[in-house]
C-alpha cells in the first residue's frame, strides 16, 4: 500500500492468500487506488481506508497531529 498526496494504491505482489479491494480480488501486479471508506482484505485481515482532513485547521484538544 502506498499513499503519494491524495492517492492512495495497493498492488498485489502475488501473494498467496490475495488482495481484495471491496470484494474484488486484484490480479498479481495489477494496482488499485482506494478511496476514504473502501475495504481492503489482505488473507484474514480486512482494513479500512479512512482519509484524515489536510485541510489547514486547528486540530481538537488533545489531538497528536
Amino acid at each position: 500500500m502506498e499513499a503519494a498526496g491524495a492517492l492512495v494504491t495497493i498492488v498485489d505482489l502475488g501473494s498467496a492468500n490475495g488482495v481484495r479491494v471491496n470484494g474484488r480480488r486484484l490480479a498479481p501486479g495489477e494496482v488499485a487506488s482506494i478511496g476514504s471508506g473502501e475495504r481492503v482484505r489482505l488473507g484474514a485481515v480486512v482494513l479500512q481506508v479512512r482519509r484524515r482532513c489536510t485541510y489547514d485547521v486547528e486540530p481538537l484538544p488533545g489531538d497528536a497531529t
